[in-house]
């Protein structure tokens, strides 16, 4: 971790607290620690519930969805973060991240042929055994008593 990024990290609790409780906003707190607007709103995003909630949690569309990733990946303070936000942004470009869906409705219809196909195994079992069966009673011979 290189100097700025450890700064960034050690910046954490001094930005939540301008945010929360000084009711700054993202331009002012950036211009006040000398980070950028990304920078703050990373920082923010990790340590600030009260920030998720008026930034709205969820996003409301993806676009939004993709512009916290981008924020995520030019400032975030922890490499790990960075390199999984990155990873997520060029799976999405790619259209990886729709993989998992498009898998798990391939899986639930492959089970459903493994149980017709057990099915019609049993079936088949089932008819096999009862032919053996017939086939036994049929050429079992009858005692004949010699008197």
């Amino acid at each position: 971790m290189n100097e700025r990024q450890k700064f960034i990290a050690a910046a954490g609790e001094s930005i939540k607290v301008a945010y929360e409780t000084l009711g700054l906003t993202l331009e002012q707190i950036a211009e006040q620690q000398e980070l950028t607007v990304g920078e703050v709103h990373s920082i923010l995003w990790s340590v600030s519930p009260k920030f998720k909630k008026d930034f709205g949690g969820t996003a409301s569309s993806e676009d939004d969805l993709l512009e916290h990733y981008k924020n995520l990946a030019l400032s975030s303070p922890v490499d790990a973060v960075r390199e999984k936000a990155l990873r997520y942004l060029i799976d999405e470009r790619k259209g990886r991240n729709d993989v998992p869906i498009e898998l798990l409705k391939l899986k639930k219809r492959s089970q459903a042929v493994e149980e017709v196909d057990l099915s019609l195994r049993l079936a088949q079992f089932n008819a096999e055994i009862t032919k053996t069966r017939e086939m036994l009673i049929d050429t079992t011979p009858i005692p004949v008593s010699g008197n």
